[in-house]
């Protein structure tokens, strides 16, 4: 089975400040946010998730949550193999944030992690 992920961050500052003041999320906000990543898709709600378990979600599937100071997905769809490659529309979404990508998949080995500020890769 392995260890995997696929996390793409915005934020504002420290990463880790803002998973350390989570608290829980306005629904519609989120769906707002989920809707405006993925333009042209049928976003449903679906359960709540919990960041420790479901940070590889299915196929089709985005956990998301909006943070003080930061916006997490835990989506595949968004994780590149090159992350030199982000699709600009990502890009775009993340403004004059920084733009922090994990992905991860022990079974083949692979993993990338990237950042960006102001939207160039660092």
């Amino acid at each position: 089975m392995g260890a995997k992920t696929a996390l793409l961050a915005l934020t504002k500052g420290d990463l880790r400040s803002a998973l350390r003041g989570a608290a829980e999320a306005d629904a519609a906000e989120v769906l707002a946010l989920v809707r405006e990543i993925h333009p042209g898709y049928d976003v449903t709600p679906i359960a709540d998730g919990v960041l420790g378990d479901d940070t590889y979600p299915p196929d089709d599937t985005s956990y998301a949550t909006v943070l003080a100071g930061a916006e997490l997905f835990c989506d595949r769809r968004l994780v590149c193999d090159r992350p030199s490659q982000m699709p600009a529309r990502l890009l775009r979404a993340g403004g004059d944030r920084r733009i922090i990508m994990h992905g991860m998949h022990s079974v083949s080995d692979w993993l990338c992690f990237a950042v960006w500020e102001n939207g160039a890769l660092t």
